[in-house]
């Protein structure tokens, strides 16, 4: 019990750094796809210029934070389950889905990413949608 608290103690230092960070990333390195209203050509430019930024980004806000999420929904459940054995249960298992859904979202985004900046150099028209 003691050693589950301390894991989520630290998951959920390591669920806020993700947090700072990736708010830190997208107000500094995505700042120039943040701002304004770009065309889909000039978000697959951009994708295609930052790929590596933006994987890192998305590895980082999504994935990362989803790992984190685990022990420290672990760990809190642990503690409210003697006052609150209902709401511990209920905010555990809704914890478990954002997780699962956050991962999920990271996966898919990272992979669609690597897909679109491959259609970029083989077929340009394809890797963006027309309105």
């Amino acid at each position: 019990m003691k050693e589950l608290q301390k894991i989520g103690g630290v998951a959920g230092f390591v669920a806020a750094a993700t947090v700072v960070i990736g708010l830190g990333m997208f107000a500094t390195l995505l700042t120039d796809y943040s701002t304004g209203d770009p065309t889909p050509g000039e978000s697959v430019a951009f994708l295609a210029d930052n790929e590596a930024t933006i994987f890192v980004w998305n590895l980082i806000t999504l994935v990362g934070f989803s790992v984190a999420l685990v022990p420290f929904a672990l760990a809190l459940h642990e503690r409210l389950k003697p006052g609150e054995p209902t709401l511990a249960a209920t905010g555990t298992v809704f914890a478990f889905i954002w997780a699962g859904l956050l991962l999920a979202s990271g996966m898919i985004l990272n992979v669609a990413s690597g897909t679109i900046v491959d259609l970029v150099s083989t077929d340009p028209g394809a890797s963006s949608v027309h309105r």
